[in-house]
């Protein structure tokens, strides 16, 4: 049985918590499996782990912690660099992370400031950094005028309108626009807003299917010779040089394909902004 319930610290919050469908995977893979890695404390308080928390909670297990306490100076950019490396956001998740990393900030300086009126020690992006939006637009790859939406939307929206636009069901630009109506008006404005929009249909460009086409065709190798892949590095004429060499080559894709995607998400990011 777990000893003691632990709270969660603030910074937690600013990624969102699992699906319960994700949730519940996990919950079987800790009960078949074991906990994997240990949920993070800071100043005892769940930091990062609070997923496996919960489900060692449900099984009525302890939950193996450590504490990070004396590790860490800024428990946000630590949940920042943790996550953002982990998980698959969409712009729209990105731009809300960036916003209640701000808010976080905001209240993590007002707690201080209560137990140390004289020694507040800011560790905030804003440092150095210019306006807030613009530091967490920065960490988490959106531009500054997106996380001034994503604020509004998490400052003057009502709860749906903010799991909405986390899930991508409503654009930021669109979430920030509802988000400017009465509390009363904004449920009506959402389903108006998640209402599927009529199919433009439009002959793909030649780069468009070259691209597409190209990137299916190789991931499809990839995944059916993945199995293979220690068979491969067994076989006697295998030279360990080779190894080096694919690892090498691989980190090189990698690197492309981040690009490629930082690109992208660049250009998503500047249609969103001329919409709205």
């Amino acid at each position: 049985m777990m000893s003691q319930e632990l709270e969660f610290h603030p910074a937690a919050s600013i990624f969102p918590m699992m699906r319960d469908d994700e949730a519940i995977g996990l919950l079987e893979d800790i009960k078949e499996n074991g906990q994997k890695y240990a949920a993070e404390l800071y100043d005892g308080k769940v930091l990062d782990g609070r997923n496996r928390y919960l489900a060692c909670l449900k099984l009525g297990i302890e939950c193996e912690t450590h504490d990070i306490t004396d590790d860490v100076d800024d428990p946000v950019a630590h949940v920042l660099s943790v996550n953002l490396h982990r998980r698959h956001l969409t712009p729209p998740q990105c731009a809300i992370v960036g916003a209640r990393s701000i808010e976080v900030y905001e209240k993590l300086a007002k707690e201080r400031q209560k137990r140390k009126p004289n020694s507040v020690r800011d560790c905030s992006p804003t440092q150095n950094a210019g306006r807030a939006s613009d530091a967490a637009g920065a960490v988490v790859g959106v531009s500054g005028k997106t996380i001034d939406r994503a604020s509004k939307v998490i400052s003057q929206g009502v709860p749906a309108l903010v799991e909405v636009v986390d899930s991508g069901e409503v654009s930021v630009s669109k979430g920030a626009e509802i988000a400017d109506l009465p509390k009363a008006q904004q449920p009506k404005a959402i389903k108006a807003a998640k209402q599927p929009k009529p199919v433009r249909k439009f002959p793909h460009s030649d780069q468009f299917n070259y691209w597409l086409d190209h990137i299916t065709s190789q991931m499809t190798v990839m995944h059916q010779r993945h199995e293979s892949v220690a068979d491969m590095v067994a076989d006697d004429k295998w030279d360990e040089k080779e190894t080096a060499e694919i690892a090498e080559r691989l980190r090189d894709i990698s690197k492309t394909l981040s690009q490629y995607e930082k690109e992208f998400r660049d250009h998503e990011m500047i249609q969103e902004d001329s919409i709205g």
